[in-house]
């Protein structure tokens, strides 16, 4: 299945089957990343830590998957698509037996990075999968449908956790995601062909990935509308992972309860995306960025005066979190866009790479940095949601200084 005929990729077909192939394979990280959230009280007790140290572990791995993004792309140039994937989910898979068998939080929090590390290769190859298996007229429907579903998972990942969670400890979760790992592993082997020819690959060059990721800085526009993205991004970790701990065991939630909660405001942000999608025009201006994060600044005012009004219950707060959740939606979505459009011609693969890696990496030390807060209430979230917006909407109006007026 998939064979190639010289250039051509029997894509007609088959099409519909290898989008869902690539969906159940990214499938895989984004389960890595959240299928735990509703698992992290249970995880703090386990431990013996704080919340901060249990929460933490959603940054270390997505600072592993940024570090190695960085990486992943080229060395597929060079080796192939294929063969650097399987190594990856390799990595992942050794990264997961570690979890499993993880005695102290050190242990638990290296195993998370480790994944991470193996995850990165899923996260950056399958987009350069989508580029090179499709032909220019269907490359469109590809990466909009598999976006689609991706932005649905951050939604299902938290959901499932829950429901095991009723009869299995945490330590389950990551039992079936290395099954999960494994039943993917095999079907790359068998089901999915290398898309990149031999004839195509360039040598892996560390000296000019290093230039051309240096080249970047000369683009204040695009820095800055990934440091938007960055900002917007973590506002979907900090109340995935902080709502955790305040259902849980301040609200008095079960996990399987708040696996179903979550689901709301995820599916709200999803819902964001996909409004931005719709809205989207063809301009370089950045008004809808500013217009989603004055959406994340009210929400974020409404949830630091909840407690004080003394309005503050489980529903007033997942009703706040839900409206948030589709302003970083659309935030995001208009921030990645924007980032698309000022990458440069000339380093178009290194731009991509940068700006996901800067995202996960810079994304897990603010949420590190959110789970040091002692969170019993909303008015942590409020700060927080206001700080990252105001910090946003400022670099957007900075944009139109740094942005050439003939754009």
């Amino acid at each position: 299945m998939f064979k190639k005929s010289g250039l051509e990729k029997n894509v007609g077909e088959n099409k519909y089957l290898y989008i869902l192939i690539l969906i159940a394979i990214i499938a895989l990280p984004k389960f890595m990343y959240y299928l735990y959230v509703p698992g992290l009280p249970e995880i703090s007790q386990d431990f013996h830590v704080g919340k901060s140290l249990a929460t933490s572990s959603l940054s270390f791995a997505m600072i592993g998957v940024g570090i190695s993004i960085l990486f992943y792309g080229p060395l597929s140039d060079s080796l192939g698509r294929k063969t650097v994937m399987l190594s990856g989910i390799v990595i992942l898979i050794v990264g997961l037996v570690m979890t499993i068998f993880s005695h102290t939080s050190f242990q638990f929090l290296l195993s998370r990075f480790i994944q991470g590390i193996g995850g990165g290769s899923i996260a950056v190859i399958l987009k350069l999968m989508i580029k090179d298996h499709f032909k220019s007229e269907d490359i469109g429907w590809a990466a909009s449908t598999f976006a689609m579903f991706v932005a649905l998972l951050p939604a299902v990942a938290p959901f499932l956790g829950g429901i095991i969670l009723i009869a299995f400890s945490w330590r389950v979760i990551f039992v079936l995601l290395l099954v999960y790992a494994i039943i993917i592993f095999v079907l790359i082997i068998f089901r999915v062909e290398e898309t990149l020819e031999k004839t195509k690959r360039v040598a892996f060059k560390p000296v000019s990935l290093l230039k051309s990721y240096m080249l970047l800085f000369k683009y204040p526009d695009y820095l800055i509308v990934v440091l938007s993205m960055v900002l917007s991004f973590s506002c979907l970790g900090i109340y995935l992972t902080g709502s955790s701990f305040l259902f849980q065991t301040d609200y008095g939630y079960t996990s399987s309860e708040f696996g179903t909660i979550i689901v709301i405001p995820t599916l709200f942000f999803a819902l964001g995306c996909f409004i931005a999608s719709k809205l989207s025009k063809r301009t370089k201006k950045y008004y809808p960025i500013i217009k989603g994060s004055f959406g994340i600044l009210l929400t974020g005012v409404l949830l630091l005066i909840l407690h004080p009004l003394n309005m503050e219950t489980a529903l007033s707060t997942i009703i706040m979190i839900s409206i948030l959740g589709f302003a970083v939606g659309f935030t995001y979505s208009n921030c990645f866009a924007g980032m698309l459009r000022r990458i440069p011609a000339e380093v178009k693969g290194a731009g991509v790479a940068f700006a996901n890696a800067i995202q996960l990496v810079f994304s897990g030390v603010i949420i590190y940095l959110f789970s040091l807060f002692h969170f019993k209430t909303t008015i942590p979230f409020g700060i927080v949601f206001i700080l990252l917006a105001v910090l946003i909407i400022i670099l957007t109006l900075f944009l139109f200084k740094v942005t050439p007026k003939e754009e």
